[in-house]
């Protein structure tokens, strides 16, 4: 099998590794899959360093992979508790194969790792004792962000633990990291289907996010910094800025009337977190692009919803070209070479 492309029919078809029937665990882990052989081994490694062992893998492997991805997949299968791969055909890329995660969990609970990043062996450890403490429906936890391909050593200390209502978290989600990556959540959370993950061509995070602490009771969020988030790659350029202020924009015509129905009183709170993010989010994309953007965006009719704008939505309205320059020295020079904790860690 290795180096080819599976035969495949129709939907997704499943391939048994490790572990040769399903169980029922407490986590799934969750991993997508498209050409990722150079990160495969790494990614087995900190499975396999897990010091929580009550867990499943599900690599859900693209069908236009052309690597080795899966024969590394298999040959890395024997270190971890359970392995399943699925081969995925919907083409509905990261979105897709993360829905396809979501409905192949045997696990209470739910991991989306991605499958270039490096979380501590503790993670699912500190989130499951947590989760368990708590009864949250979705734990967060802090990470670091970094330029290069080094592993910083793990943070110690006493870490800070917030736990708050879903219409708290929801009124103030910004408090919370919105990476996928970042938490372990309730499976259950999917049933009704409003939580899965739409197919934007970025970010599709923020939304799927936002609609899970919809559709959650608790939230929380711990300091300690569990995760390593490598900031290289493409992930900066210019094309990929355009897809995700494209995607912004969608979301915020998705969510505002989402959040409006499922969750009113978080509403007010939320539009305004909705709207500094949307706001800014166009900002990090070349001028002339901005421009495009900034006319056609939801953002205006939100502001003009509003009793009281900020200062920073008195701006946006006013002067497209001054909000630009404000923002530009963030944007373009400050956020992107931006190292160490997401956020607050004590």
């Amino acid at each position: 099998m290795r180096g080819r492309i599976l035969p495949l029919s129709i939907g997704a078809i499943c391939l048994f590794t490790g572990t040769t029937s399903q169980r029922f665990v407490k986590v799934t882990v969750a991993v997508a899959v498209f050409n990722g052989a150079m990160h495969i081994p790494g990614c087995i490694d900190c499975l396999s360093k897990q010091v929580y062992r009550d867990f499943e893998v599900v690599f859900v492997v693209d069908s236009k992979t052309t690597d080795d991805s899966v024969a590394l997949i298999e040959e890395g299968s024997s270190r971890l508790p359970s392995v399943r791969v699925v081969i995925q055909t919907d083409g509905d890329r990261l979105s897709g194969a993360r829905n396809i995660g979501i409905r192949e969990a045997g696990g209470e609970l739910i991991w989306f790792l991605d499958v270039d990043d490096h979380p501590y062996p503790d993670f699912l450890g500190e989130l499951v004792r947590i989760q368990s403490e708590t009864g949250a429906d979705m734990v967060f936890c802090n990470h670091l962000q970094v330029t290069d391909r080094a592993v910083p050593p793990e943070p110690e200390g006493e870490f800070r633990i917030d736990v708050v209502s879903a219409d708290e978290a929801l009124a103030d989600f910004t408090r919370f990291p919105v990476y996928s990556w970042s938490r372990i959540q309730r499976v259950s959370i999917f049933d009704s289907g409003m939580a899965m993950f739409r197919n934007h061509p970025a970010a599709e995070d923020v939304e799927q996010t936002i609609r899970s602490l919809a559709m959650s009771e608790r939230a929380c969020y711990y300091g300690k910094p569990l995760y390593v988030y490598y900031k290289v790659g493409n992930s900066a350029t210019s094309a990929n800025r355009t897809k995700e202020a494209a995607s912004m924009e969608d979301t915020a015509r998705e969510v505002l009337g989402f959040v409006k129905e499922v969750r009113p009183q978080s509403y007010p709170g939320f539009r305004v977190r909705m709207l500094e993010r949307l706001m800014r989010q166009m900002a990090f994309v070349p001028y002339g692009e901005y421009k495009r953007v900034y006319e056609g965006s939801i953002a205006h009719e939100v502001i003009g919803e509003l009793d009281e704008p900020t200062t920073e939505m008195g701006v946006f309205s006013k002067s497209k070209a001054l909000y630009y320059l404000i923002l530009f020295p963030f944007t373009h020079w400050i956020w992107d070479r931006r190292t160490g904790p997401w956020g607050p860690e004590h």
